[in-house]
Formats: C-alpha cells, sequence, structure tokens
C-alpha cells in the first residue's frame, strides 16, 4: 500500500521496519521507549484488543504519551466516521481503557448535532474538542505517531490524516458493535430480541435524523421514485452495545447540505408523519421502505411481523420530544457550538461545515407538533 509521506522523514524511514514485522515473526520490537507490545506479541491489524474493553473518563488530563495501542477501521466505515478518508483512530489508554480520537473539520456541527441527539433521547458518545494550538493537541498526535510505527501499513494513512487535522476530537468509547457486519445470527436477535426494542430505538433516530435533514434512512421519496426501487438503510454508524441500546457514533456522515427546497422537504416530512401518525403500518410506505432497506442492507431474509409498528412507535415518540424544540431552541443550540468552537480553537470562517439549516429544523419540529401533538401555531 503506498503511503504519503508521515511526519517527514522520520516515519519514511519507518516503512523498512513496518515491512520486516509484517514479514517477520510479527513481533513488535521489543517495547521499550516505543510503547510498541513484546516482540512474542503478534501485530493486531484487526483491533481485536477492542473487544471489552470498557471506555476511558475523555475529560482532560488524559496521559496520552502512556497510550499502548492502536486501532483504526481498515476495510470499512467506523461507527465514528467515514473509512474514506481515514479519520478515525482508537486508542488504548494505559490503564487498559479506550478512547476515541477523530478529525474534527465538521467539529461544530458535529457538538450542534449532539446537543440535539441528547435534547430528544437520541444516545450520542460525549465528546469534546482539541484544538492544535493546545499541548494535548502535540500529545495526541505523539501518540499516534508513536503507535502507528509498529503497524505503518495499516495505520499510517489513517494518523497522516489526523496528523493534518488543525482541530481533533476526542470521543468516548461505546463498547458495542455496529450493526453492518453482524453475522446474520446475530442481526436478528439485535432488531427482534427485547420486544423489538432496538426497532423502536431506530425508529426514534429516524426521526433524529429527518430533524437534520440527513438521508441515513430511505423514509423520504428521491426524485424520480416511483416507490418500487428498494433503498438501502445506512447502519454504519449504528451501533448496538451490551444492554441492546442503539447509539449512533456519527451523526453528519450523511447530512444533506443543500436544503433551499425547504419548502419542498418540508410537504415531504408532512407526507411521511401523516401516514406514521395513522398508525395502519401495513399501508405506511415510509416504514414499508425502511424495512425492506434494512433488511437488504443487512442480508435478512424477513424481519419481525410487528416491524413497521416498532418503527413507528420509536417515531413517534422521538418526534414529540423534538416538537418540543422551537427556533429558539435551535437557534441557542448554534451558537453555543459556535461559541465551543471559538473558546477552543479561534474564530472560523465556517464554524457550521456542513451547515445545519435552523429553519429547516425548526419546520420539521412544527410537522412533528401538528401530526403528532395536534397543535398549531401561528409561527408553524
Amino acid at each position: 500500500m503506498a503511503l504519503a509521506n508521515l511526519a517527514g522523514r522520520r516515519l519514511a524511514g519507518a516503512l523498512a521496519d513496518g515491512a520486516e514485522q509484517e514479514g517477520g515473526d510479527g513481533g513488535g520490537g521489543g517495547g521499550g521507549e516505543t510503547g510498541a507490545p513484546p516482540a512474542s506479541e503478534p501485530i493486531d491489524t484487526e483491533g481485536r484488543w477492542l473487544e471489552g474493553v470498557t471506555p476511558a473518563c475523555i475529560d482532560v488530563g488524559l496521559d496520552w504519551r502512556a497510550c499502548d495501542r492502536i486501532a483504526v477501521p481498515e476495510f470499512r466505515r467506523s461507527a465514528y466516521g467515514p473509512i474514506a478518508p481515514p479519520s478515525v483512530a482508537y486508542l488504548r489508554t494505559a490503564d487498559g481503557k479506550a478512547v476515541v480520537v477523530k478529525a474534527g473539520g465538521r467539529c461544530g456541527t458535529e457538538l450542534c448535532a449532539a446537543e440535539v441527539a441528547a435534547a430528544v433521547g437520541v444516545r450520542v458518545p460525549p465528546m469534546r474538542l482539541v484544538s492544535r494550538r493546545d499541548k494535548e493537541h502535540s500529545d495526541i498526535c505523539f501518540a499516534l505517531e508513536r503507535l502507528s510505527l509498529l503497524q505503518v501499513r495499516w495505520h499510517g494513512e489513517v494518523v497522516e490524516n489526523l496528523l493534518r487535522e488543525k482541530h481533533l476530537l476526542v470521543a468516548e468509547h461505546v463498547p458495542g458493535r455496529t450493526v453492518d457486519g453482524m453475522p446474520q445470527p446475530d442481526v436478528a436477535r439485535t432488531l427482534c430480541g427485547a420486544q423489538g426494542d432496538f426497532l423502536v430505538q431506530l425508529g426514534g433516530l429516524m426521526a433524529f435524523d429527518m430533524t437534520l435533514n440527513g438521508d441515513r434512512f430511505p423514509a423520504l421519496p428521491e426524485d424520480g421514485d416511483d416507490g418500487d426501487e428498494i433503498r438501502e438503510v445506512d447502519m454504519a454508524s449504528v451501533l448496538s452495545d451490551d444492554t441492546n441500546r442503539l447509539w449512533t457514533c456519527e451523526n453528519l456522515g450523511s447530512l444533506t447540505e443543500g436544503t433551499v427546497e425547504r419548502v419542498a422537504i418540508l410537504r415531504e416530512v408532512s407526507k411521511v408523519c401523516t401516514a406514521i401518525a395513522a398508525r395502519q403500518p401495513q399501508m405506511c410506505a415510509p416504514t414499508a421502505r425502511v424495512v425492506a432497506g434494512l433488511r437488504q442492507r443487512l442480508n435478512l431474509p424477513s424481519l419481525d411481523k410487528q416491524a413497521g409498528r416498532l418503527l413507528e412507535d420509536g417515531f413517534i415518540a422521538t418526534g414529540k420530544a423534538i416538537a418540543a424544540l422551537s427556533v429558539d431552541d435551535y437557534r441557542g443550540m448554534v451558537e453555543r457550538a459556535v461559541e465551543t468552537v471559538g473558546e477552543v480553537v479561534g474564530i472560523l470562517d465556517d464554524p457550521l461545515l456542513p451547515p445545519l439549516d435552523v429553519d429547516l429544523m425548526a419546520g420539521v419540529s412544527a410537522v412533528f407538533r401538528r401530526c403528532f401533538l395536534g397543535v398549531t401555531t401561528e409561527d408553524d
């Protein structure tokens, strides 16, 4: 795998060492000050050490230079962000816990989206922003660079991308598994176990995504969509923890940036909400599209007959929570995100990139109020 230069000649010179380790006994060269595992321990290219590891506290004060393991998503998308371009790394702290470091290029929008999620009961991992002007940023980069030397063929590109970032997001590691890639029996148990609670949570995530104008779910029709084409549900960032609770660890991977057709979007949102509010799952086209997309994405021959109803339950419950948010609430969230970015990294030309359309989000809340609470105000 061809790699660009990482941190100048130092890492370029380590490529040969990495190649020898891959072709040799898989050892890590004796540990010592490099923090590498002993020579008898094989290189863990798949991050197996993450299995069963508890999350580290992400408060300021982490001893980054003492981290002793690194893992990156390989040939797949991490729950915390896209694999292309690679932008996520998992580090093991000295006390054997895990922490996530991800690119902070969209930090303001992520922080704002996370506040919206927390306000309506959608689980997102805690995160905080670290600026290049902080010493902690250099400590993180030191750990990333040092640990990547051992497995440079797998980790070099990710570390290179992270080192280029002016800002980094430190996120709490959520022990669990992404729904994508689960063996089929595990997928079925996750989606249909515990009286379908996971599907209820998935319905809530649909409502959250609709508020952000995200397109993880095919609930809204696309241009020219006659209703027959099955569009997959993007489950890559949906994670199930050890108690079958749903987490969304990356909210902006498929955020639709252009919202110039706000009236048209809200018209379609209203159609979806009206169909769901009718409480006739067998005749509800939006949830039927999502169920079909789930089956195709996860390679399931069938889903529980109640899947549509369970999705509706979650959508309505979260929709009612979203209905309580006003345009002033959304503006406050945006202002707080911009203020946080300003305090940590200074003034940016575009602190929210991609932008969040406050008026669109408020419009979705108004639709939810009308459809699920029967409330209409003059502002709506």
